[in-house]
């Protein structure tokens, strides 16, 4: 059984459960990403996940774009634990519009 959260904005998400093989066969690039990384990471991402994810290939660079405020997804710091966070379901929105605009 698969569950798929499809992230249509910021503000809305829906729950689909139960999908069939076919129906995930249907799926277009930006829920198939969706799906994987809910699956794998969870509600939350951080480290070399996140900023692997989001086209970084050092934390050095990661760093650079989130201290000159040029991340295209909203980051935070969490109390209590080191590193930056970011929502999975914002990587996957970012994910699905960035396959969007490549698809064109």
């Amino acid at each position: 059984m698969w569950q798929l959260f499809i992230l249509c904005d910021a503000n809305s998400e829906h729950r689909v459960n139960n999908m069939t093989e076919r129906e995930i066969d249907n799926l277009n690039l930006g829920d198939e990403l969706a799906l994987q990384l809910l699956e794998e990471h969870g509600p939350l991402m951080s480290g070399e996940i996140l900023w692997r994810t989001i086209g970084f290939t050092t934390a050095d660079a990661f760093r650079q774009a989130k201290l000159q405020n040029r991340l295209e997804i909203s980051v935070f710091s969490l109390p209590n634990r080191r590193g930056t966070f970011a929502f999975t379901k914002h990587v996957a929105n970012w994910l699905r519009k960035l396959a969007k605009e490549i698809d064109m």
